[in-house]
């Protein structure tokens, strides 16, 4: 059962290696926004990617030869179970998977709300001021009114704000 636990996680790196390596960004229709701002956001999600995969290379190449061997994945692997594995039984169980992908998706929540704050918190106190709050609604306001008449319309409320979220799923998901 051992050896299945952790052929399941060197398979999950393994794939996780891969998935990064070869990461694609998908996006929305682009709308009436201007060419140089697709360009912008394309160069920013290209340089996001290209830190990615030097994180993981960072993280994974632990003798520094610049390329990843079995050796240095095993060696992750069998960190990750053990990151994983609560009780440190040599098992990793559905309660134990379930609490890790748990903590996992609180941390990326918290990451997000912190970048969110500081997007919007223009004065740079680390707090959002009745002000900063307003600003950036009616920024968010101003994207998704596509047609520039100062109402959001059904229509421009189905495609989302302009380079905003683009219909993208918030929320829960559900099996």
């Amino acid at each position: 059962m051992k050896r299945t636990a952790l052929r399941s996680t060197r398979t999950l790196i393994a794939l996780t290696i891969a998935a990064a390596f070869s990461a694609t960004v998908a996006f929305a229709q682009p709308g009436p926004a201007a060419s140089s701002d697709r360009d912008s956001r394309r160069a920013e999600m290209q340089a996001k990617r290209e830190q990615v995969r030097a994180d993981m290379l960072k993280r994974l190449d632990a003798n520094a030869d610049g390329s990843i061997s079995q050796t240095e994945i095993d060696a992750a692997a069998a960190a990750h179970a053990a990151s994983i594995d609560a009780n440190g039984d040599g098992q990793i169980s559905a309660a134990e998977l379930e609490a890790f992908r748990d903590a996992q998706r609180a941390e990326r929540q918290a990451q997000r709300q912190q970048k969110q704050l500081e997007r919007m918190d223009s004065n740079a106190d680390g707090q959002l001021n009745a002000e900063e709050f307003a600003a950036a609604h009616a920024k968010r306001m101003q994207r998704m009114d596509r047609n520039g008449d100062g109402m959001i319309e059904a229509d421009e409320l189905a495609h989302g704000p302009r380079g905003g979220h683009g219909g993208r799923h918030h929320g829960p998901r559900g099996g």
